[in-house]
């Protein structure tokens, strides 16, 4: 398939927004995954401004999606088996992440002016709705990414340390926010970064250097 230049500014503009926005909110943001909503809250109110910001750019992640189905068309998603899967397991689990994983941000904005209480927000994410969303969303995002990375090391369509990167990169982050070391996750964001710029450069390269069909259908899974 030939990249319209059209097509191809979408999937870059998606690409580069999709993570470097990710790294972007998760460097503003005041809040810490391991903490309590009760110290969270008080984070937000010491830092209004970072959490306003912080909630804007989880925005962000809306773009995350669309990058997907771009790196899973690179990873061999329209010929080969195993790029199919990937696909299809880490964008159908975004979807729960992006509908309920990042409402916090919002709720701790609320508790600035004290509309939302720490109490509130710890029965929010404690409810089984979201609890099961968040099982969801992390199965997926650690194993769904880690097996689009392995797909486009196969399909060979990018270099292969983007491959490495990609497929590193959801459990550097996951690590980080379990741990609660704010470099160990942006670290992993960097990785995403630096794979999906991978991805980027290889759609835009000239017509004909970049042979995406045939390189993908000679790799069978």
């Amino acid at each position: 398939m030939m990249w319209k230049k059209r097509e191809s500014v979408v999937a870059v503009a998606c690409l580069v927004v999709g993570s470097a926005g990710q790294l972007a909110q998760y460097l503003v943001s005041p809040t810490s995954e391991a903490a309590s909503a009760a110290s969270n809250v008080a984070k937000a109110a010491a830092h209004p401004s970072a959490m306003q910001w912080s909630a804007w750019l989880d925005l962000t992640i809306l773009f995350f999606l669309p990058a997907l189905v771009v790196v899973g068309y690179l990873a061999g998603a329209r010929t080969t088996r195993l790029g199919w899967v990937a696909s299809v397991l880490a964008i159908a689990t975004t979807v729960p992440g992006i509908a309920y994983l990042f409402a916090p941000d919002v709720l701790y904005v609320g508790s600035i002016h004290g509309d939302v209480t720490a109490r509130a927000i710890t029965a929010f994410s404690n409810s089984s709705v979201v609890t099961a969303s968040t099982v969801v969303f992390l199965f997926g995002h650690v194993f769904g990414q880690h097996q689009l990375g392995v797909a486009l090391w196969r399909a060979g369509l990018v270099s292969r340390w983007a491959a490495v990167f990609h497929a590193m990169s959801p459990f550097v982050e996951i690590a980080g926010g379990a741990t609660d070391v704010r470099l160990l996750s942006a670290v992993g964001y960097l990785l995403l970064m630096a794979a999906f710029g991978a991805c980027a450069a290889a759609i835009t390269r000239p017509v004909g250097s970049m042979p995406l069909d045939s390189s993908a259908a000679s790799v069978r899974s």
